[in-house]
């Protein structure tokens, strides 16, 4: 057991967990870190029975942990998606962002692909690494290359949500990163539509987006 968790050096926290037995209907259980001196410090992130592989994501000397999977990707318009089922989805308690991006380039980076991407539009932001994030912020959506199936393409707007990001120093100033992993979705935004239904679909994501930007989240404190 660590007696403390260092401020200034990268630690990844793993633990194990015994099924006594299996149950119908599990919920996920919370694993939360914080100084016992200063609850307003607490780290909170869900866990659950399923195995989930940790990958080590790091640039220069700055690293953090992401899941293994891969991020849920729509790339298709989804005319079952209505305004409160997106709004229910966004404003999940672990999403602690949400936003309009428009990809610019991409790289390859060893076991990962990064995408650099500027935000068009925040529609939610609880993620104390993120507060500085705003529309014209350049973001780094990183995956791994395995996600074959999550295709982001150059000039093209997608809606992004995740449950966590980092702010990465770097020797010339800092940017933000995105892990595309098992807790981040990712949604095409279309900009030209050739039918009704796209059209339709667009429209139903900007009224999404108004509502959230007006009212924000039901019940959020």
């Amino acid at each position: 057991m660590a007696d403390s968790v260092p401020s200034d050096d990268f630690l990844c926290v793993g633990f194990r967990i015994r099924a006594g037995f299996r149950v119908g209907g599990a919920s996920k259980s919370l694993f939360s870190v914080y100084e016992p001196q200063d609850k307003g410090s607490e780290c909170t992130r869900q866990f659950s029975y399923q195995q989930q592989k940790l990958q080590r994501l790091c640039v220069d000397e700055e690293c953090q942990c992401m899941t293994a999977a891969c991020a849920a990707y729509r790339g298709s318009t989804d005319p079952a998606m209505t305004v409160n089922k997106r709004t229910a989805e966004t404003c999940r308690p672990h999403i602690t962002y949400a936003y309009r991006v428009t990809v610019k380039s991409s790289a390859a980076e060893g076991d990962f692909m990064s995408y650099t991407a500027t935000v068009e539009e925040v529609l939610k932001n609880t993620d104390k690494q993120l507060e500085a994030v705003s529309s014209g912020s350049d973001v780094e959506l990183v995956k791994k290359v395995t996600c074959s199936s999550m295709d982001l393409q150059n000039n093209k707007q997608y809606l992004v949500m995740g449950a966590s990001g980092s702010e990465v120093t770097l020797s010339r100033g800092f940017k933000y990163r995105l892990p595309m992993d098992s807790e981040a979705l990712v949604d095409l935004w279309p900009t030209v539509c050739s039918s009704p239904e796209c059209t339709d679909y667009v429209s139903h994501l900007e009224d999404f987006a108004l509502d959230l930007q007006l009212s924000g989240c039901p019940n959020s404190s």
